[in-house]
């Protein structure tokens, strides 16, 4: 029976081409459009563990059933992809829509879990967890072992419902240097100085603010902070 690489090597169309050129045409076709990196990933086992990485290198959560798709996909049992596979090459992860909220019936606490290693974390879900799964999601985001730790953090009136959350000291805001958030969740502003790696701050006010509000908080903004 013939390898993968061997089998890769009869389908292409120019067999003589270097393995290694033939990789990042792959990939590059795989960044470039999602449905042509799937069917890229179709065609033989090799082309898909390189294509894989670069389709879940960005992940968007709109709606109800992508939830629940990315969901299986990591705690189904017969997973063909390693346990570290989502760690090492989930990037940037977003839930964005309506029915993207974490929490209900969804274990959306274990896409959370398993993407430990994104740079890019997207809150904007305005759906909070149901009372009885609260507890769960405000331990995960405000224990000192969290296993999150993004560069970039949005959130929208999204985790801000625990009040634990709102202060800006917690492990998941060590390493932020790119901030943006809602100004109408109840933040404690006074803790925004120890992010001393915050280089960019965007801070939504829909319907404006106070002027002693806004100098307040211009007050304890990080001595890191350019924009």
């Amino acid at each position: 029976m013939a390898s993968s690489s061997e089998e890769l090597h009869l389908k292409l169309p120019f067999p003589d081409l270097p393995q290694d050129i033939g990789r990042i045409i792959f990939e590059i076709a795989a960044s470039l459009d999602l449905q042509t990196g799937a069917f890229c990933a179709l065609v033989s086992k090799q082309v898909k563990t390189w294509v894989e990485p670069v389709l879940y290198r960005y992940i968007r959560i709109k709606d109800r059933k992508s939830l629940e798709y990315l969901s299986r996909t990591i705690r189904k049992p017969d997973s063909t992809k390693p346990h570290a596979f989502f760690a090492s090459h989930v990037k940037s992860l977003a839930f964005i829509g309506p029915g993207s909220g974490i929490g209900g019936d969804v274990d959306s606490l274990s896409i959370l879990k398993a993407c430990r290693g994104v740079e890019s974390l997207y809150l904007w879900s305005n759906i909070w967890v149901r009372s009885r799964e609260k507890s769960k999601f405000q331990r995960f985001f405000t224990s000192p072992s969290t296993t999150l730790s993004p560069r970039r953090l949005f959130i929208r009136h999204a985790l801000s419902s625990p009040r634990d959350l709102s202060h800006f000291g917690h492990a998941i805001f060590r390493n932020l240097t790119h901030l943006e958030v809602d100004v109408r969740d109840k933040w404690k502003w006074e803790t925004l100085k120890q992010l001393d790696r915050l280089t960019h701050l965007a801070i939504e006010a829909e319907y404006g603010m106070r002027h002693s509000s806004a100098s307040r908080m211009v007050a304890q903004f990080p001595d890191s902070l350019m924009v």
